[in-house]
């Protein structure tokens, strides 16, 4: 396992040691041979879930800009943030089979 100055074991993003030789085949066989922190695998699951709805509220707020600037009709508006809703749905669900 690779060491850091300190002696301490170099870890990646989810808590594992990085280990070249693990690495190296982790990379060519497409799997990790090491398991997660699920501690950490939750904390990235819930920033993602956060980010996706500040970015979605941000464009439903757009979207509402441009039918009080009547650039779109009250129809329009309800389609493109009805979309949106779908958008979010599907993204969540993605996001729940992944972090299993």
């Amino acid at each position: 396992n690779a060491l850091d100055e300190t002696g301490e074991p170099v870890l990646d993003w989810a808590d594992r040691p990085q280990d070249m030789s693990t690495a190296i085949m982790s990379s060519l066989l497409g799997i990790k041979l090491t398991p997660a922190n699920q501690k950490k695998l939750d904390e990235q699951t819930g920033k993602s879930v956060m980010r996706i709805k500040r970015q979605l509220g941000m464009e439903r707020g757009r979207i509402k800009g441009k039918r009080m600037k009547n650039k779109i009709t009250d129809a329009e508006m309800r389609k493109e943030i009805e979309a949106i809703y779908k958008m979010k749905s599907i993204l969540l669900k993605n996001i729940g089979r992944s972090s299993r």
